[in-house]
């Protein structure tokens, strides 16, 4: 059992790279949520917004602990010097890319008003040209000194705001677990 756990990196090097994964799913889940507020005010009772809210709050946190467990899977996959050691800047950068090319997805499908039955060469040629800059960047982000720094600063900031977003999250568990548990 120790020799698995060897291959996963320290809680020290987790957190701020779940900070980082957190904050931009958590973010865009609050934003959405305060973009269809005023609407909601016309027809939902402030418990039924309430429960709106924390439904998505439980949803940010599923999807980011399940970021999460792909970057562990990663580290578990790799060799220990290609991800575990660097775990932090590499994560980092990894989840950085994913959030950007997620957000960046969700804006331009939004933008141009994409459905998904609509598919074609170009669009899965520009996500996979993306996906391979990303990757590339996150294994060449231990050599550039400058992309070390600002990993190393950006994960270290945002580990500050999960005193506020685990806290949440465990409260919107309870919440949900009361709801569908005591509701007829």
């Amino acid at each position: 059992m120790s020799r698995i756990l060897r291959k996963f990196p320290g809680i020290s090097a987790i957190l701020p790279v779940y900070a980082v994964i957190a904050v931009p799913i958590f973010g865009w889940t609050i934003t959405s949520w305060l973009w269809k507020l005023p609407s909601w005010l016309n027809f939902l009772t402030p418990g039924e917004i309430t429960a709106i809210f924390y439904y998505a709050i439980l949803t940010a946190f599923v999807e980011s602990i399940l970021i999460c467990i792909f970057l562990l899977l990663l580290c578990f996959l790799l060799p220990s010097q290609m991800f575990r050691d660097q775990f932090v800047v590499r994560g980092t950068w990894l989840a950085v890319g994913l959030a950007l090319s997620i957000l960046g997805n969700g804006v331009w499908r939004g933008m141009t008003r994409f459905t998904y039955t609509e598919v074609s060469l170009a669009i899965w040629s520009s996500a996979s040209l993306i996906i391979i800059i990303i990757i590339s960047l996150t294994f060449l982000s231990t050599k550039i000194r400058f992309m070390t720094v600002v990993a190393d600063w950006i994960s270290d900031r945002l580990i500050i705001f999960l005193y506020l977003l685990i806290p949440l999250s465990i409260l919107s568990i309870l919440v949900v677990l009361v709801r569908n548990t005591f509701s007829g």
